[in-house]
């Protein structure tokens, strides 16, 4: 209804304050940071994410808070933020996020359950590689397809795909591993 044309859902994984642990707030800063700032530069692009804890999202995000502020503005950016009331989590499966949107990216390829729902329906998916895993099943999956190392390189594939009419042959498809 705001002019959005194609739909990302960045899967959100969540972020704790010593990085040694989990993913750091910084990494989770920056997932969202590029993506949001392609939806303000871009108005046929939107947005869509659903934090794993939605109730910390803004404070984990520090300045990148007021970018989200800035996206949420346009109606290109929906966060689906809803919790029971007692409880840590989202509301929300990741795969309702996925079904909303035209592409998957999950930025941490450590951790993919919340992909592989969305690349079971047959969405696209993408996996950023940013740590470097070595030993998942998941790298057998195609790069520069699929597989990325960080986030400029997934955004100029995600709009080279949605600016071809045909888009990108075998993009974000797990096909050749999805039964394993």
């Amino acid at each position: 209804a705001n002019g959005a044309k194609k739909i990302v859902f960045a899967i959100d994984e969540n972020s704790v304050d010593d990085s040694r642990w989990q993913t750091g707030h910084e990494l989770q800063r920056e997932n969202y940071s590029y993506i949001l700032e392609k939806v303000l530069e871009i108005s046929w692009l939107g947005v869509i994410f659903k934090p794993k804890a939605a109730k910390t999202l803004r404070k984990r995000l520090g300045p990148i808070a007021n970018l989200l502020e800035k996206a949420e503005a346009t109606g290109r950016c929906y966060i689906f933020e809803d919790s029971v009331k007692g409880r840590y989590s989202t509301i929300a499966p990741p795969i309702l996020a996925g079904l909303s949107a035209d592409v998957c990216v999950h930025a941490h390829l450590a951790a993919g359950t919340a992909a592989l729902e969305c690349a079971l329906e047959g969405i696209p998916t993408l996996l950023i590689d940013r740590e470097g895993t070595i030993d998942s099943k998941l790298n057998e999956l195609p790069k520069g397809k699929v597989i990325f190392k960080d986030w400029p390189s997934t955004i100029d594939a995600i709009l080279e795909h949605f600016n071809n009419p045909a888009g990108i042959p075998g993009f974000g498809d797990w096909s050749s591993i999805i039964d394993e």
